[in-house]
């Protein structure tokens, strides 16, 4: 589905397909100008958890490398999956990024994720919502169908990081770094 179709539609699905998401995702990351973009970047684990039999490379949809002095997370590791796609499966995948270190194509630059998202995925609450916190896993939605405004929000922790308007062609963006500091409570539980 395109984004003038999403835009459009109302209380629908955005997307019906993952190679669809796919697309209009990386139009909308490479339009704000806050990020450089890389597809299908390959990674490794550092460390292989218990539930891993075998060793297991990643691939990551997305890497997104800040240019915006205004993101402070580092680099952002993205999942792209379908509509009605397994939640546990897509967090998991989303929990391996932030312990991998990916290679950036064609150079000699690795990078470990600070924050990874799942998109597009709805808002989490309750017992999910701190999982995904406390592993440092985030949503990427898109609150307003059929409006005559889009905007696309990386949801994490209690806010919204980065939300990012499209009115017309212009995309305009707002970063929140305060929801990057999640929980009260320090040492021993």
């Amino acid at each position: 589905m395109t984004f003038e179709a999403l835009c459009n539609s109302k209380n629908k699905p955005p997307y019906d397909n993952e190679p669809d998401a796919r697309v209009d995702f990386m139009r909308w990351a490479q339009d704000c100008g806050m990020f450089k973009v890389y597809a299908e970047v390959a990674g490794h684990p550092m460390f292989r958890r218990a539930s891993h039999t075998k060793s297991t490379d990643f691939r990551v949809d997305f890497l997104l490398v800040p240019l915006d002095s205004r993101v402070q997370t580092g680099a952002i590791a993205v999942e792209v999956k379908s509509p009605g796609s397994n939640i546990g499966s897509a967090i998991n995948q989303a929990m391996d990024y932030v312990n991998a270190v990916f290679f950036i194509p064609d150079t000699r630059v690795a990078v470990v994720p600070s924050i990874s998202f799942v998109f597009p995925f709805a808002q989490q609450f309750g017992a999910v919502k701190s999982m995904m916190d406390s592993s440092r896993v985030g949503s990427i939605n898109f609150p307003h169908y059929g409006s005559q405004w889009c905007q696309m929000r990386f949801r994490y922790g209690n806010g919204c990081l980065i939300k990012m308007s499209r009115v017309g062609g212009v995309v305009s963006t707002e970063v929140n770094t305060n929801v990057l500091a999640t929980g009260r409570k320090r040492g021993s539980r």
